[in-house]
């Protein structure tokens, strides 16, 4: 968001250019960026990532709402974050919108050429959730109108993109290849939270971060029998 927003990625391209032709310029003049502070950011999905980003984006002055039918309202007043009735009002309404929310047959290709066409003139849109929510050659062609001042993607489908993807080489869109969490913490709370599950499943506990959780009785049941 802050990477698209500040369009670092073609600040960057313009200032290298410069400096290799030695053309003179004017930085300051030429450059068109977007303030966040007192912008609204649309939050689709207000889980766990989804409550953080809120936190964020708040400390830095934005307002925020978000559009999750399953989460309750008490989320939404112990975040500060205004909840949205229709996704369609969110997007409507949102100068930013950042996608966090599970993949699965309802948000296949959620944001399509209808959800763009429903986003403010000038909006961000950011994915940082699953490539399959976004119908890639709509968000290319929502850029192509003017429609989206940029777009910020850690996520494509597929992964990696291939050679031919509308988005790559835009000066206005920033792609990184599903990273977001790679930090050296980030990568060493990953192998200990998986440690930590398989231990638990082990001890005859239930993981938290259960993939197919219709499975657990059987299993547990059978781990009690062998123990037994």
């Amino acid at each position: 968001m802050f990477s698209v927003a500040r369009r670092l990625k073609s600040v960057e391209n313009a200032l290298n250019h410069r400096l290799a032709s030695g053309e003179p310029g004017n930085v300051w003049g030429d450059y068109r960026a977007l303030e966040l502070q007192n912008k609204r950011l649309g939050l689709v999905g207000l889980g766990r990532i989804g409550g953080h980003v809120s936190g964020i984006a708040r400390a830095i002055g934005m307002q925020v709402a978000a559009y999750d039918p399953y989460v309750g309202n008490d989320r939404f007043e112990s975040l500060g974050v205004q909840r949205a009735e229709s996704l369609e009002a969110l997007l409507g309404e949102s100068d930013v919108v950042s996608l966090h929310l599970p993949l699965n047959d309802q948000t296949h290709k959620l944001m399509n050429a209808q959800r763009f066409a429903q986003m403010k003139e000038g909006a961000v849109f950011i994915n940082v959730s699953r490539g399959g929510h976004v119908d890639e050659a709509a968000l290319a062609d929502a850029l192509d109108s003017g429609k989206l001042f940029g777009a910020g993607l850690d996520v494509t489908d597929p992964e990696p993109p291939l050679a031919g993807n509308p988005l790559l080489g835009r000066h206005n869109v920033v792609i990184t290849p599903h990273v977001a969490s790679a930090t050296l913490v980030g990568k060493r709370r990953l192998v200990l939270h998986a440690l930590e599950q398989v231990l638990q499943t082990l001890r005859g506990e239930r993981p938290p971060h259960l993939i197919n959780p219709e499975v657990w009785d059987a299993v547990h049941a059978r781990w009690k029998n062998a123990r037994g």
